[in-house]
């Protein structure tokens, strides 16, 4: 064999293939992965579940017996797995937009005060009156519309549950905007409201469930323990 051809095996073993395995193990472990973070927003929390009208309403039946009791265990059960899924939403937010901490250090009374009355506050404007109310409108219009628009597809899903999902949880995540410059930056501001739009939890779990009582407690677990480790990552 010559040198180069000694060069070249050499080569190979030493650069090619391990170059070629690390770039084979990278791009498979990113496909799981995505598959995986993909699937989580498939699931109850989750922007994909929400839009899809037939899930909304299996679980809507499978709810709809459901006790205080029931409704309370279900929604701090959904708040603790959407902090879980939101925590990993704004984690790869903060890598895609190289997000800096600008704002206040909240103590622990301003957060659990925030995570108790913001959610209560939020609760009962948000899902008690708003998407209520989109929901009468929906059915007003759809009453008063002709037989020929009620029977196209893009009405339908207009007088839908998905819908009135989609359009309220857009507004409640535009709302969280507001808290840059207070105890968020303007990119963190902007991260926690792409993360509540890709997590329509509270107004997924006011319509499989029928009233506010499991997107409550859902959010209030969701602000106390999100408010809880955000204080201890501080001290």
């Amino acid at each position: 064999m010559s040198i180069i051809g000694i060069f070249q095996t050499v080569a190979d073993y030493t650069i090619i293939k391990p170059v070629k395995l690390a770039i084979s193990t990278t791009v498979n472990s990113t496909c799981k992965v995505a598959s995986f973070v993909a699937s989580l927003y498939t699931r109850e929390n989750g922007i994909f579940f929400a839009l899809n009208n037939d899930a909304i309403a299996k679980k809507a039946e499978e709810y709809k017996d459901f006790s205080l009791r029931e409704k309370v265990i279900k929604g701090c059960s959904k708040g603790a797995q959407g902090f879980l899924i939101s925590a990993a939403t704004i984690i790869a937010l903060h890598i895609l937009l190289s997000q800096e901490d600008e704002g206040e250090e909240p103590s622990i009374d301003i957060t659990m005060s925030r995570a108790l009355i913001a959610a209560i506050k939020e609760e009962v404007f948000i899902r008690g009156i708003l998407q209520n109310g989109v929901a009468l409108t929906q059915k007003l219009i759809s009453h008063l519309s002709p037989e020929s628009w009620k029977n196209n597809s893009i009405a339908q899903f207009c007088a839908s549950p998905a819908s009135r999902i989609l359009v309220v949880n857009s507004l409640f995540a535009s709302l969280h905007l507001d808290n840059a410059g207070s105890y968020l930056s303007t990119k963190g501001a902007l991260i926690q409201s792409l993360s509540i739009a890709l997590l329509p939890t509270y107004s997924t779990l006011h319509e499989t469930t029928g009233d506010i009582i499991a997107p409550l407690f859902a959010h209030i677990t969701n602000n106390a323990i999100t408010g809880i480790v955000t204080l201890g990552a501080r001290m």
